[in-house]
């Protein structure tokens, strides 16, 4: 632990072959703001909101994100390093799209993206289809081995 810069800094060393390594570090700000690090990696907010919702109010909010902290150093596979470009994406998109006014072409595409980005995330065994996406994947299919005799019957659904 250390103050540096009006920032408290905990931070967790791995020591391999007497080569100090930064294995993960937790960073409290002077209006309490907290920011994560992994691997060198930063780790979302929204991946331990659970714990600390917006800025940290109690010495148990620390305590508890401090042994996520360390459990996410000691066992990678409790990491969700792989899902964090995809939950910033969903993050951007959603944003846009809440902007966005509902019946107009851009709500629409961002909404068949974000839906197809959600589903990246999840295990196939989980996703559930919107019927929007389930229209489209029949036109895809029907292009793609160019059956356009049924084209006009797609075109009245959407």
């Amino acid at each position: 632990m250390a103050l540096v810069e009006d920032v408290f800094v905990v931070y967790r060393l791995c020591v391999t072959d007497t080569v100090p390594r930064l294995q993960g570090s937790l960073t409290v700000s002077e209006m309490f703001d907290v920011s994560v690090h992994v691997d060198g990696r930063h780790i979302q907010s929204a991946e331990y909101r659970d714990i600390v919702p917006g800025s940290l109010e109690t010495m148990s909010q620390l305590l508890n994100l401090l042994a996520r902290v360390k459990a996410w150093c000691e066992v990678v596979q409790s990491r969700p390093a792989d899902r964090f470009p995809l939950q910033t994406a969903v993050s951007c998109l959603q944003e846009d799209t809440d902007t966005l006014d509902d019946g107009c072409d851009e709500h629409r595409t961002f909404s068949f993206i974000l839906e197809q980005t959600k589903l990246a995330m999840k295990s196939k065994f989980k996703r559930h289809y919107s019927p929007q996406l389930t229209v489209y994947e029949g036109l895809y299919d029907m292009i793609q081995s160019r059956a356009v005799i049924l084209y006009p019957i797609f075109c009245c659904i959407l």
